[in-house]
């Protein structure tokens, strides 16, 4: 998986938890902040939804994901939260963060071509939404990631 440095990473969320459409989510601000973080991590791959339970959400260890499905309903919060945001406010930054469905490992994608690095490996990925002309990355599902 490719990413952008991490520094980069973090100034994009720290816009994101900063904007009108995070302002009061602080549960979505947790979580965003928990997801960005393990990207960078060594288990990353292997991320659960027990571990973002009591990770992100302060759990006990005997959480049960069948049981308490709060990972799975704020994960969907958080893809429309961040719809939101990038159909609005996040329109013109420069770093895109999203939560493919099916998947907790965030994808990100630079929304300008013509830099070198990271933003070299997705263009391909990037498209607009039609309808408000929000940039959108599309995915491809990925089989070792975990599901949402």
């Amino acid at each position: 998986m490719v990413h952008p440095p991490q520094e980069q990473s973090q100034r994009q969320v720290q816009r994101i938890l900063h904007s009108a459409a995070f302002r009061n989510a602080h549960t979505l601000q947790q979580l965003l902040q928990f997801l960005v973080a393990q990207a960078y991590g060594p288990d990353a791959e292997s991320l659960k939804e027990y571990t973002i339970g009591v990770g992100a959400f302060s759990r006990t260890p005997d959480f049960d994901p069948k049981i308490d499905p709060i990972v799975r309903v704020q994960t969907h919060r958080l893809r429309q939260k961040l719809k939101e945001y990038y159909s609005s406010e996040g329109r013109h930054d420069p770093l895109l963060i999203d939560i493919p469905k099916g998947n907790y490992l965030p994808v990100f994608g630079e929304v300008a071509s013509g830099n070198q690095g990271f933003g070299q490996s997705v263009p391909s990925q990037m498209s607009t939404n039609a309808s408000n002309g929000a940039p959108v990355l599309e995915h491809d599902a990925n089989p070792h990631a975990a599901q949402a």
